[in-house]
């Protein structure tokens, strides 16, 4: 009799036990899916940090062109109002840099 009443005891913490080691395989699952949804569209989706991060590299590098064109555009009106102020240093970067000459001027060029 003793056995039937431990046999009989011991099926319902079985099956609890079944039950719950069921239970917490489902719990662990559902995280792991869940996980896998949510990396997959931090990672590949329309808002991923993966495209945020080029566009965010992409805008500083603009940034930085756009820096050096204002700078060469400052740099260049200063030579423009250089040259107007005066014309013999015009004179002088044309014969340097384009090898424009005179007439009736022969120009030597030593390298």
């Amino acid at each position: 009799m003793d056995e039937i009443i431990n046999d009989t005891q011991q099926e319902p913490n079985e099956k609890s036990d079944t039950r719950k080691k069921k239970k917490n395989i489902l719990i662990i699952l559902k995280f792991v899916i869940v996980g896998i949804v949510a990396a997959l569209v931090i990672g590949f989706g329309d808002n991923s940090i993966l495209r945020s991060c080029k566009e965010t590299s992409a805008a500083n590098r603009l940034r930085k062109e756009k820096e050096e064109y204002e700078q060469k555009i400052s740099d260049t009106k200063e030579e423009i109002n250089k040259f107007k102020e005066d014309k013999s240093q015009l004179e002088h970067q044309a014969r340097e840099e384009y090898l424009m000459r005179k007439e009736n001027e022969d120009v030597f060029i030593i390298e």
